[in-house]
């Protein structure tokens, strides 16, 4: 499906949509273009019968998932769909009962998966919600919080 990369600008990646189909239910999906000493990750945001357009959203380094890209894909690359375990670099542990695990919520483009962040990391850099007037900013902060707290082995 995926084709060579034809351009990058900024952070998007255009590439040859090789089958000339639109399958728009792969919008949202990630896409990994594996380097040598990292892998980067993107989001497709379009797709037309010519080209596939991917947001670059962040890297794989040593086993960690960095949200942001340092170092552009190289024409040679192949893109391919991610991994379940580059997804879960991305979205975070599945288990989200371990003890230094902070559940988000669900993951709509990824039945099944959850977003999580550990605790630590959570807490030790800056996070926004941002939304219009009654999208929920303050409901999913009082869910966070509740998670923090409800899902935690060592408070029972």
């Amino acid at each position: 499906m995926f084709g060579k990369i034809i351009s990058i600008e900024n952070n998007a990646v255009i590439l040859a949509n090789e089958t000339k189909t639109i399958d728009t239910n792969l919008i949202g999906f990630h896409v990994a273009f594996a380097e040598q000493s990292r892998t980067i990750i993107g989001e497709i945001i379009s797709i037309n019968p010519n080209e596939i357009k991917i947001f670059l959203t962040g890297e794989i380094v040593s086993n960690i998932f960095i949200p942001e890209v340092v170092v552009k894909p190289s024409f040679k690359t192949i893109p391919r769909l991610i991994t379940g375990q580059e997804l879960e670099l991305v979205l975070g542990k599945q288990d989200f009962y371990e003890e230094q695990t902070l559940l988000i919520g669900n993951c709509v483009t990824y039945e099944k998966h959850l977003v999580t962040t550990e605790i630590k990391e959570f807490f030790d850099s800056h996070f926004a919600m941002m939304g219009n007037t009654g999208s929920g900013k303050s409901c999913g902060l009082a869910r966070i919080l509740q998670n923090l707290f409800y899902y935690k082995p060592f408070l029972s």
